[in-house]
């Protein structure tokens, strides 16, 4: 509610800045194909694109990334599709190209039970114009890459995405990255950051509640992004809670629409 009373009503929140929402379609659209890849995931071919399930009951974690299906049966591959996905328990994400084929795959969707994304945002800058100054942080604090399962399972408080991160490499320039803030030998907390090649996207960050408020969270994101600037990264993305935006405000991120009609949230039943 926080959020909604923020971006406005819908008349509003059209006005909001678009001017990185493809970057970020784009980046959900990359972690989605990283996924896939995944030997924890499930694949199945879906027109011009696929569709995957891990397993997980979350729509962030399953998906069909699909714009072009053949006109004379495209009903017939949604439905196949979507009862792939409702055998499989998986709630799902369909993302689509601003141009589709058929024109009205969008309708086709709608009416097979596909729910529009009209009213979502996200935050995004050019890194250059982002505040990338340090700030006052504890004196012991290490940010260090996290390179093996055990450490990631430390950092992150779900299970299930620690080992499917995991599963997607944790080598030095790996596409999706993760870095520990440590005091003492102790994680604190955590960041993940997609590097895409001219964007990248922040997945991921977390830091222990006894430690807040101490310049943890933002001395992460800092890492992160200067990581991604020397991977040849020149935008950041975000998708924020309502909590979170005065924190990413303060970095310089800017809130924005994000395209609307270009994810569809999938059936259940």
């Amino acid at each position: 509610m926080w959020l909604r009373e923020r971006v406005g009503q819908p008349r509003d929140r059209s006005k909001l800045p678009e001017r990185f929402g493809e970057a970020a379609w784009s980046a959900e659209v990359a972690l989605f194909r990283l996924i896939a890849r995944s030997p924890q995931a499930e694949t199945h071919v879906v027109g011009d694109g696929f569709a995957f399930v891990t397993g997980q009951f979350d729509n962030t974690r399953n998906g069909v990334v699909c714009s072009r299906l053949p006109e004379q049966n495209a009903d017939e591959q949604i439905a196949s599709v979507l009862g792939w996905l409702r055998h499989r328990r998986a709630p799902a994400q369909w993302l689509l190209q601003p141009r589709t084929e058929p024109q009205d795959l969008r309708e086709h969707l709608e009416r097979a039970g596909c729910k529009p994304e009209r009213s979502a945002v996200h935050m995004a800058a050019p890194i250059a114009d982002l505040d990338l100054s340090p700030r006052r942080e504890p004196a012991e604090l290490e940010i260090a890459g996290i390179h093996d399962t055990e450490s990631l399972l430390q950092a992150l408080n779900d299970p299930d995405d620690a080992r499917l991160w995991a599963s997607l490499g944790l080598q030095d320039g790996a596409p999706l990255r993760h870095y520990a803030a440590l005091l003492a030998g102790r994680t604190v907390g955590m960041i993940s950051i997609l590097v895409d090649g001219a964007n990248a996207e922040v997945l991921e960050l977390v830091v222990d509640a006894s430690e807040r408020r101490r310049g943890i969270g933002r001395a992460l994101v800092l890492h992160a992004v200067h990581e991604a600037a020397a991977a040849g990264c020149g935008a950041a993305t975000i998708g924020p809670t309502p909590a979170t935006v005065p924190f990413y405000e303060a970095l310089g991120l800017v809130l924005e629409r994000y395209p609307p009609d270009r994810c569809y949230y999938t059936p259940l039943d």
